[in-house]
């Protein structure tokens, strides 16, 4: 395993057994306790061990800079191994093949879905959904495209700070969204 200059908390650490144990699972924990680099250092050292294997982060454009600072600066990953897919630029299928970290931005997320299915039904995909919560209405734009890409990934991971939302039903929706099995109705 590679060797970082920094060390994860005893709660991360904890995070990062649990999330190994399970094909699915919802992280939350409080602002500021490290879920972005938790998750990145699963990623990275657990589901991409095989060059192969790509993980498709969703995210709000707000986390950009927080999920470029971790890649570039605690894991050191290589500019050439991630994309984010953004507003304002066109992307192609080849653009996001190439690369083992597909971030796309949520709002784009139904723009690129069928290149992002296509890449996830002919590879071993990962999904990660940051702040999870945008799952909470399952007629939203975004969280119908989350659900078309979720069908052909292996693992799901939603992260938030905010897992007690506006109602009840939010609140199922997110756990629906990642443990469809449990929580059917």
């Amino acid at each position: 395993m590679k060797k970082y200059n920094f060390t994860l908390s005893e709660l991360q650490e904890s995070s990062l057994k649990r999330m190994r144990e399970m094909t699915a699972c919802i992280l939350a924990l409080s602002p500021g306790c490290g879920k972005t680099i938790t998750v990145l250092y699963h990623v990275e050292n657990d589901l991409l061990k095989d060059n192969d294997n790509k993980c498709i982060f969703f995210i709000p454009k707000s986390a950009r800079a927080a999920f470029k600072k971790e890649l570039d600066t605690k894991l050191e990953i290589p500019s050439s191994d991630y994309i984010f897919v953004t507003a304002g630029k066109n992307f192609t299928y080849s653009d996001l093949v190439q690369r083992r970290y597909i971030i796309v931005e949520n709002s784009v997320a139904n723009k690129y879905l069928e290149d992002l299915i296509s890449l996830a039904n002919n590879n071993t995909c990962h999904l990660v959904i940051d702040e999870a919560h945008s799952l909470q209405n399952p007629q939203s734009v975004f969280a119908k495209a989350a659900w078309e890409v979720r069908c052909y990934c292996k693992k799901i991971i939603a992260m938030t700070a905010t897992p007690l939302l506006n109602d009840i039903e939010g609140l199922f929706n997110v756990c629906h969204f990642v443990y469809p099995r449990a929580f059917v109705s």
